[in-house]
């Protein structure tokens, strides 16, 4: 069996899900013959696939990466105080020179035009956020824009508060602008596969100090921190390998530990039968469950649980001095 630097592929993988499935398969490869609910099993491989890689690499996979983040405060070159604009109404805000992106908050429907220094129209785009609800609008502004104009169409409004403009300088780093200042919080990327920040380390200098993990939000490849917070961190986190998708071939990595790989084999087959073949499903599931309960003792056993750990070392402490 591979050990833990090897990896599996899909075409692996799938082979040894069906060979578990050994009523709806023959050496490894699903009967042609069935039909119907049995025979969608390969349209719904990669699903369930999915769900139980992710669900293995929760439960006994779970795998630490490590990356440098750095968090700039900008420079933020223009404030402008919140304004209200109703039905036909308009206003210019200029940019000043050196301007490379914006931000505001909003609520409401208008539509936003960067204009050159000549007033021709650079960008058109409309924003919309529903009554009542705050949104954050933030965008690179285009070359040559000198002025942006907010104008609402009839029957609209809109309430905008909290507009800066940063220096070209200090947003030049963002690959795209979801990692764009938003006038309140700071973002960098992080991996889409980022599960959990397990811990994080302040770089100061020559020197790193330990940060409450909390101060970091992260979705969908995207980490986040509020504007006090900025600086250079070494950040620790769980990951979930890539999921697979419809396109993936059968040389298609799965970077699986042997005893996980074996896991995700049987919550994958079990998630494919539990509609046609209770009995099987059960006898997966009990294989499945069987390989986690073997998993865990390769740690130490009496780390399982925080607070029954603390109270055994409290005891063999207690046995080692007294005893």
């Amino acid at each position: 069996m591979n050990d833990r630097n090897l990896s599996y592929t899909l075409g692996r993988f799938r082979s040894d899900v069906f060979r578990v499935l050994d009523e709806y398969s023959c050496n490894g490869k699903e009967h042609e013959i069935f039909s119907g609910a049995v025979g969608d099993m390969e349209k719904r491989f990669i699903s369930a696939a999915n769900a139980a890689i992710r669900l293995v690499s929760l439960s006994c996979d779970r795998r630490l990466e490590k990356k440098s983040v750095v968090f700039k405060t900008p420079g933020v070159l223009m404030k402008v105080c919140d304004f209200s604009l109703i039905s036909g109404e308009e206003k210019l805000v200029s940019l000043p020179a050196d301007s490379g992106a914006l931000s505001f908050e909003f609520c409401g429907k208008c539509n936003i035009v960067f204009c050159d220094g000549d007033g021709n129209a650079v960008l058109k785009k409309e924003i919309i956020s529903p009554y009542s609800q705050l949104k954050i609008f933030k965008a690179l502004i285009p070359e040559n824009a000198s002025d942006i104009i907010f104008f609402c169409k009839e029957k609209a409004f809109v309430d905008v508060k909290n507009l800066k403009s940063y220096t070209s300088k200090s947003v030049g780093y963002c690959p795209d602008e979801r990692f764009l200042p938003d006038g309140k919080k700071l973002y960098c990327e992080i991996s889409p596969e980022c599960i959990e920040i397990s811990r994080v380390l302040k770089v100061t200098g020559d020197r790193t100090h330990p940060c409450r993990c909390d101060i970091f939000e992260f979705s969908d490849g995207v980490l986040s921190c509020s504007e006090k917070n900025a600086g250079t961190y070494l950040v620790e986190y769980y990951f979930c390998p890539k999921e697979l998708s419809e396109n993936s071939n059968d040389n298609t990595v799965i970077e699986l530990s042997p005893s996980a790989f074996s896991a995700a084999v049987y919550a994958t087959a079990a998630e494919l039968c539990e509609r046609e073949d209770g009995e099987l499903y059960t006898r997966l599931t009990y294989k499945y469950r069987e390989i986690l309960a073997n998993c865990y003792p390769s740690s130490n056993p009496f780390n399982r649980n925080s607070f029954y750990s603390a109270a055994y070392g409290k005891r063999r402490g207690i046995r080692r001095f007294f005893g």
